[in-house]
């Protein structure tokens, strides 16, 4: 809990470094919402980015306190689509959730989504219960419910897709 009294302390920086790996890896272990399989994509996200540089369609923050990554989101823009993006992962460390490590990620994210003239950002979750926290993060911030696709990921397990405008037309 010390670090959320220091969120002003807390930068942000843009490219993966190989360290990441493991350290994301860590992050989204100790969630304990992510499976081994989602969790291995996320860190093939980073390694794309690694290796193309600015060439990836994966675009990536990263929330630190000196060398101590607290959160991380992925994002990038969707392809055969016209300034859509997509969230692909948002995580923050247990031991600082709900100290605005997660709202700093996803605002900053957002602005340079609108940067690139993104129009509108999605992001897709679980119906788990376990995911609920997740849900209420994104309705905080203005995104909406705007799909449910019926035992998506598992049985009785929906994918929720949501969604929030960042200009009108």
């Amino acid at each position: 809990m010390e670090y959320l009294s220091r969120i002003k302390e807390v930068t942000l920086r843009s490219e993966p470094i190989l360290q990441d790996r493991e350290n994301i890896r860590g992050l989204l272990s100790s969630a304990g919402v992510f499976n081994a399989r989602e969790i291995d994509v996320a860190i093939e996200l980073i390694d794309d980015r690694i290796e193309k540089g600015n060439l990836s369609e994966y675009s990536f923050l990263f929330a630190e306190l000196n060398t101590d990554i607290l959160g991380y989101i992925s994002y990038g823009p969707i392809t055969l689509t016209e300034n859509r993006f997509d969230i692909y992962w948002i995580c923050v460390g247990k031991n600082v959730q709900q100290g605005g490590v997660g709202s700093m990620l996803i605002s900053n994210a957002e602005h340079n989504i609108i940067g690139k003239d993104g129009y509108s950002v999605f992001v897709e979750t679980s119906s788990k219960v376990s995911y609920k926290p997740a849900r209420e993060f994104y309705k905080k911030h203005g995104y909406v419910l705007v799909a449910s696709v019926p035992d998506y990921y598992a049985n009785m397990d929906n994918k929720l897709i949501f969604m929030k405008k960042m200009k009108e037309k």
